[in-house]
């Protein structure tokens, strides 16, 4: 810390020596520097007095080392930082100052010192400033100072502490580490050891750390882990007595006791001498905090942290330790609460288990009777042998209808047991399941329609597969149509498949019950039967929705039921697509199945007795509805369905018709290649198969030209309209639903067939009829003339432009042919062209075409072959380039009396490509580089563009091309003599006549004696400015002289002559002369200084607040003038300008509008801002005298006064132009003698 006595230390100052205030000023003034390498002030050089000034009078921390001794010296933001050294450090040698930091300084300093400057950004180093070496961050530099022989003199050096900052972050991200990696601590002692790995990768903040543990009784504290403590096991004792009174080393007992942190300092005398964290010295202090978890009494923990040997324990560190063990204790209560949380799960789920075992035990007792009740059933059933009698017969049907029921509750039952007890398992493989679920539903169609109600199956096909286990799928399906029927008894059931935000969702929806608002919530829950419902059984187990939402979360998804009571409910199944949520060894890949639906036997037989009827038998061999007689042609028909029954029951029907041959495939990979072997006239698939369903199966056939005509039925169990659309759209022909008669299917087919031949006997016909009408639609419209050839050369059609070009008539034009119009394309030259376009268009060429009168004229051709009615065609596009020739050689010719003219011009001239590549330069050009046009050319301008202005030159061309706009440039280029010359560059564009970009023209002439005349004319001005400025100042003494010289002949003079008539208005006018003359000096002073003194940076400045400023400076003069300001600049609040600079301005034209008033009205002066096209005005009117013309063109002239009887030097105004023009703005005054005027102020808005 600095010295107690400099505070007040008078300086006795060396007058001219040294500027600066402050205590730094005064100890440096004071010190005796003759002891010092520097000697005294007095024959200090200039440059190190003037450093030495700047560096006092500034706020800012800077030090500076000077000569060989690099002696130090600073100011007063700088001695803070020197702590305990200051105030010795002034004067002391700089290196010996900071020697423990010279490792990280002394390199950038000795560079420095060889003329380099050397930036090194929040460094760290350990300084000895306060009694130990302390870690310390800074921002600071080395700037070499020339002294007066041109040398380096010294060093300046000025720095900013980030010490504070940079630990702070530091320790932030500490706590947020914690914070991240103790997330995921399933235990305590697992948290515990993420804590300390985490301690383990701070040192620098906790040099060591132990956590110890309440052991059971709280007796001792048992060592759970440390970090940093292993070369010191005096500091990590297993165990630690917690009994009051008890001190053998950490003082947890009384941490415990009192319950706040202890500080324990000087521990190499409590623990003899240890060695820990990073730095060579072990740490002084250490902490102990007591840990308590979930409001508990007694500490759970104790954390003992070690405070850095190189940090004092100040309130940040302190706060960030107070931090810290509230991390730590958030993290391990949280992973007891998880602890507990989960001992109490498992108690509930062993609970869970035992019930679990319970059902599944009966379940497996219940399945051996009943399975030797359904044998026996069946076998008695199907005994051929020994038939039962018919009342018999239904006697045992309806005991083994229910006998099957049962089987089902009991597999569901044991099912749903073995699911809880993790038994049952799942194989996952992709699926269809659009279409599978469909196959489903259609297994309720008959008991849906023996219910009188409808079945809706909207089942689009998925983006991809689904990975499920179909045979659970089934019962997921099953159970939620068996209880839709159940509770629905008008309208019908929809169920849809979707896929919405990378899921699949089934829905099953019912016209039904519904379920009211308080019964929803237990829907899913086992054992759980709605009690009052309408129902077509008031018999279940409760088990069924239970069973079903388990299954679907062992696919990784979710059901959810939404209903209202009378209006029916809607069940939503979620399963997530692709398989990242399964177990992987469950998972089974390879080309999505087509799984036959079970034949739900149970479901649909439970379902038959909640209705009126029993189910029919099927009907007896031949009672198939017999074939109409068949006088169709030969057709052949390949039918595709991977069930073998249904492919024999569709192939029986088809057969009747002797006339068609039926093939048969069991898949669409099959039937792809029966079709491939012999096209069929048409194909039957059905939708669900494995392999290749149908859809893919009429996809290929569809994108395969050869096939593509074939017509496709589909047969499908999906009915309603949206599943015929669908199959519709999928490009299929018709569109058959499960279950079908035999005679709708012959007629299907029929019609199918008939149809077909109807096709191909038109297809050419439409075709060529289309394609030519598209062809006269678009030639119909064209502006160019459009062909369209025969083999032979005569021509199948010609649109009206081509007729009028030729100038024959529509009848003419049928007996011409190609070499009738086209004297180059004669027989055999056509032929070829000919047979070239039926491989692809031909190149675009340019030909002539001959009209009826016998002239010719150019054409651009484009031609191409087609076919139309089975016959090879060609077309052609004729644009007449006519005018394109002319302008072309007209555009020639022009440019050919361009380069006669610019080979005689002195200036440089060149022409340019809209690529920029060269494509002229004048004689002049040439004579300057020294090179021929082609050498210039191959190599381009940037072997002779000097190296500074080439980047710029070429940026500047490019823009330029690419808005189509002029341009000048300034640049250097090198002449043939190798010296660089300046020239003065402008181009501009220039365009064919169709407005298309021809390249740019320009030219440069050399200005290299221009620029060195005007470097000139700026020194000497700049020499005059400073002589005008210097002679003001060097005024300035000898006037003061004067006027107070005047003051002290005012105060001498006798009293009698203070009242003399002729003294006094002589002493007043040498009074004014003076103050006249001190504004003259100062106004010289500041027309000199314009350049610099008002080139102060744009920023955003609002101008109510500083005209508000201007106001208040002038009420004096408003009330003496009894004038009124009125302000409005509302629509331009805020301009881009430097404030200082826009005070000016506005105080000059406010206070000149109140000073030049005039006599016969008060003044009234309005101030106000508009945006106006890309400007924003600035307006100041007054009612004052006003100008005449003859004024106004001398309004802005320096030392310009055009009215006498105010006061004032006529530089005013002047200054306010060079401020406004400095500003990228201009000025004018609208005026009228004897009204007032209006001076504008216009700045652009892409400056504000």
């Amino acid at each position: 810390m600095p010295d107690s006595t400099s505070a007040s230390v008078t300086p006795i100052p060396a007058p001219g020596l040294l500027a600066g205030s402050g205590q730094m000023a005064a100890l440096v003034t004071a010190k005796d520097w003759s002891a010092t390498p520097l000697g005294p002030i007095e024959q200090w050089p200039q440059s190190l007095r003037t450093t030495v000034s700047l560096c006092l009078a500034s706020n800012f921390p800077i030090s500076i080392a000077w000569g060989p001794g690099r002696v130090q010296i600073y100011n007063d933001g700088y001695w803070p930082l020197c702590g305990d050294k200051h105030p010795t450090s002034l004067g002391q040698d700089y290196k010996e100052c900071w020697a423990s930091a010279w490792e990280g300084l002394g390199e950038a300093f000795e560079q420095a010192s060889a003329g380099q400057t050397r930036f090194l950004e929040n460094q760290r180093m350990f300084l000895d400033r306060f009694g130990y070496l302390e870690e310390t961050f800074f921002t600071f530099s080395f700037s070499p100072i020339l002294d007066e022989s041109g040398g380096v003199g010294g060093l300046f050096h000025p720095v900013t502490e980030l010490t504070q900052q940079t630990l702070a972050e530091r320790r932030l991200n500490i706590l947020r580490t914690v914070a991240e990696r103790t997330a995921g601590g399933d235990t305590e002692h697992e948290t515990a050891i993420r804590l300390l790995e985490t301690f383990r990768e701070s040192a620098a903040d906790l040099p060591f750390v132990a956590l110890y543990s309440a052991a059971p009784g709280g007796e001792q504290a048992l060592l759970e882990g440390q970090v940093g403590l292993d070369q010191a096991p005096a500091l990590m004792p297993a165990a630690i007595d917690l009994a009051a009174g008890a001190r053998a080393s950490w003082p947890l007992a009384e941490a415990a006791r009192v319950g706040i942190v202890q500080r324990v300092e000087q521990l190499a005398t409590d623990f003899g001498t240890f060695t820990s964290g990073p730095y060579p010295e072990a740490p002084h202090t250490a902490l102990v905090y007591p840990v308590q978890l979930g409001g508990a009494a007694q500490p759970a923990y104790f954390l003992v942290l070690g405070v850095s040997a190189r940090r004092a324990l100040d309130a940040e560190y302190a706060l960030f330790f107070d931090l810290l063990v509230g991390a730590t204790t958030t993290a391990l209560a949280k992973a007891r609460t998880l602890a507990e949380e989960r001992q109490r799960a498992e108690a509930l789920a062993a609970l869970d288990r035992a019930r679990t075992v319970f059902f599944s035990n009966i379940s497996h007792e219940f399945r051996t009777p009943l399975t030797l009740m359904l044998g026996p059933l069946e076998d008695a059933l199907t005994d051929d042998a020994h038939p039962l009698p018919a009342f018999q017969h239904e006697r045992l049907t309806l005991v083994q209808r229910n006998t099957l029921r049962l089987q089902r509750l009991v597999n569901n039952l044991l099912d749903f047991s073995r699911l809880e007890a993790g038994r049952l398992q799942a194989d996952f493989a992709p699926l269809n399941l659009a279409a599978y679920t469909a196959e489903l539903a259609g297994v309720f169609r008959a008991a849906l329609e023996k219910a009188g109600l409808t079945l809706t199956v909207d089942c689009p096909r998925l983006s991809a597969p689904v990975y499920v286990d179909a045979g659970m799928w089934e019962k997921v399906v099953f159970n939620l149509l068996s209880n839709a029927l159940k509770f629905t008894f008008t309208g019908g059931i929809r169920v849809g498949v979707s896929e919405e935000d990378g899921q699949a969702v089934l829905r099953v929806t019912d016209t039904g019950e519904g379920i009211s608002a308080t019964e929803l919530p237990k829907l899913f829950t086992r054992f759980y039967r709605t009690e009052g419902m309408k129902s077509r059984s008031h018999e279940g187990s409760g088990i069924g929705l239970a069973f079903v939402q388990e299954l679907v979360q062992l696919h990784g998804g979710e059901i959810t039921a939404e209903s209202q009571a009378g209006q029916g409910s809607t069940f939503t199944v979620r399963l997530p697509l692709g398989q990242a949520h399964l177990p992987a060894e469950r998972v089974r890949t390879g080309r999505p199945e087509a799984p036959q639906p079970g034949p739900g036997t149970a479901f649909v037989a439970e379902a038959q007795l909640w209705l009126a009827e029993t189910p029919k038998l099927p009907a007896a061999p031949g009672t198939t509805p017999a074939a109409e007689p068949a006088d169709e042609a030969a057709a052949t028909i390949l039918v595709v369905d991977d069930n073998a029954d249904m492919r024999s029951y569709v192939q029986r029907i088809l057969a009747r018709q002797p006339q068609w041959t039926v093939h048969t495939a069991a898949d669409g990979l099959q039937a792809l290649d029966s079709v491939a072997r012999q096209r069929p006239d048409l194909v039957i698939s059905d939708v669900m198969m494995p392999h290749l369903d149908g859809f893919g199966l009429l996809q290929a056939l569809k994108q395969n030209p050869d096939t593509a005509r074939i017509p496709v039925v589909l047969l499908s169990a999906r009915a309603g309209e949206e599943a015929t659309v669908e199959g519709l759209d999928q490009g299929a022909d018709d569109y058959l639903v499960k279950p079908f008669a035999a005679r709708e299917l012959l007629a299907r087919v029929r019609t199918q067939l008939d149809i077909t031949r109807t096709r191909q006997d038109n297809t050419r016909l439409q075709a060529a009829e289309e394609e030519l009408r598209k062809f006269k639609v678009l030639s119909d419209h064209a502006f160019d003339a459009f062909i369209l050839m025969r083999a032979d050369g005569s021509f199948a059609y010609l649109n009206e432009l081509a007729r009028q070009r030729w100038g024959y008539t529509a009848a003419e034009t049928a007996q011409l042919r190609v070499p009738d119009v086209d004297p180059i394309y004669q027989e055999e030259k056509y032929r070829q062209a000919f047979a070239q376009a039926q491989l692809g268009p031909l190149p675009t060429f340019e030909t002539l075409h001959r009209r009826k009168d016998g002239s010719t004229y150019p054409v651009e051709i484009s031609m191409g072959g087609l076919t139309l009615d089975g016959q090879p065609h060609m077309f052609a596009v004729a644009r007449d380039i006519t005018a394109q020739k002319a302008s072309t050689q007209a555009l020639h010719e022009s440019e050919q009396r361009f380069r006669i003219l610019a080979d005689v011009a002195p200036n440089i001239v060149w022409a340019v490509n809209p690529d920029s590549s060269i494509r002229y330069i004048n004689q002049a050009f040439v004579d300057f580089v020294g090179v021929t046009p082609a050498q210039y050319e191959a190599t381009g301008w940037g072997p002779y563009m000097h190296p500074d202005e080439l980047e710029t030159a070429q940026r500047t061309l490019t823009e330029a091309i690419d808005s189509r706009t002029r341009y000048t440039l300034e640049h250097r280029m090198r002449r043939h003599d190798g010296q660089y010359r300046w020239l003065l560059a402008q181009g501009a564009p220039s365009y064919f006549p169709n407005g298309e970009l021809y390249g740019y023209v320009g030219s440069a002439i050399d200005i290299t004696e221009l620029k060195e005349t005007n470097e000139q004319l700026v020194r000497t001005n700049r020499d005059l400015d400073n002589f005008v400025y210097t002679a003001s100042h060097d005024l300035k003494a000898p006037i003061s002289n004067i006027e107070g010289l005047l003051r002290l002949l005012e105060d001498l003079l006798p009293a009698e002559l203070r009242t003399n008539d002729i003294l006094l208005p002589v002493l007043a006018r040498m009074q004014d002369a003076v103050e006249r003359f001190t504004r003259t000096i100062a106004h010289l002073t500041d027309v000199s200084k314009l350049q610099l003194e008002f080139a102060h940076p744009a920023a955003p400045t609002e101008l109510l607040p500083l005209i508000e400023d201007v106001r208040l400076d002038l009420l004096p003069l408003l009330a003496q003038s009894g004038g009124r300001l009125e302000v409005d600049v509302a629509e331009c609040p805020t301009l881009l300008l430097a404030a200082k600079n826009l005070r000016s301005m506005l105080y000059n034209l406010v206070s000149n509008g109140l000073k030049y008033h005039h006599p016969d009205r008060l003044p009234v002066v309005r101030l106000s801002c508009r945006r106006e096209g890309d400007f924003c005005v600035l307006r100041v009117q007054d009612n004052g005298l006003g100008l005449s013309e003859g004024q106004q063109a001398k309004l802005f002239g320096l030392f310009e006064r055009l009215h006498t009887h105010v006061e004032g030097t006529g530089v005013g105004l002047y200054m306010v132009k060079k401020m406004v023009e400095n500003a990228g703005g201009t000025i004018s005054v609208q005026s009228r003698e004897g009204e007032g005027s209006t001076f504008a102020m216009w700045f652009p808005v892409q400056g504000m």
